[in-house]
């Protein structure tokens, strides 16, 4: 859904790849049950969780809209 909207929209994004760590979305899974949808929405960093940690303006207004366009159209998306 995220994708698409982005891509209908013009708005850039790019598959995030963990090689370590991670989110809170397996969390929200385990809690709510089999057959729930999560996802997050996330900006690209440098020197992550260090005082210098650092990104893109560009990255964050984008990810903005994405979450924005998330929020407008999640009523009219369809889960099957």
């Amino acid at each position: 859904m995220l994708e698409q909207l982005a891509d209908n929209n013009s708005v850039k994004t790019q598959r995030e790849v963990l090689t370590a760590g991670g989110t809170d979305t397996s969390a929200m899974q385990y809690l709510v049950g089999i057959g729930s949808h999560v996802t997050s929405i996330s900006c690209p960093v440098r020197y992550i969780h260090s005082t210098a940690e650092t990104c893109s303006v560009l990255d964050v207004k984008a990810g903005i809209e994405l979450t924005s366009l998330c929020i407008e159209n999640i009523g009219s998306y369809s889960f099957k």
